[in-house]
């Protein structure tokens, strides 16, 4: 009788860890926010009132690319969606926090920033969980 092989089809799949999947969530995050940021500054200068608007623009970038943070990040690393997206979330804040003492900024209350955070790390997480648990790889069987 021949002997039957169970052979896994498909790429070999490589994951990154779990601070690289975010770190790389995050750069992209930024990257996609400052197109954002580009976008809705152009929208604002072609509108009749260009400051009426920066707020929601910046709040929808900031909520934007949050998601986006999480999406990349758990594209990185589908086995740990929320572990994932909470360490992007949390990279994402410390460089806008950076940022934004560098820069200086408008202050919010505290408990405005704390909904902020709070916002961005769970829309991160959300992101995450929307790429999925990783497939099932198909077996096909190979006579020897």
């Amino acid at each position: 009788m021949e002997k039957l092989k169970i052979v896994k089809k498909g790429r070999q799949s490589h994951e990154h860890s779990l601070f690289g999947s975010a770190a790389g969530g995050m750069l992209g995050a930024l990257f996609f926010a400052c197109a954002l940021l580009l976008l809705f500054a152009l929208i604002a200068y072609k509108s009749k009132d260009p400051t009426g608007s920066l707020t929601i623009f910046s709040y929808t970038a900031l909520a934007l690319s949050s998601l986006f943070c999480g999406i990349v990040s758990g594209r990185l690393r589908r086995r740990q969606a929320i572990a994932v997206g909470l360490v992007g979330a949390v990279l994402l804040l410390s460089v806008l926090t950076v940022l934004s003492f560098a820069f200086g900024g408008g202050s919010l209350p505290f408990w405005k920033t704390v909904c902020l955070y709070a916002a961005v790390i769970i829309l991160s997480i959300i992101g995450a969980l929307f790429t999925g648990r990783p497939r099932e790889r198909k077996h096909s069987i190979k006579r020897q």
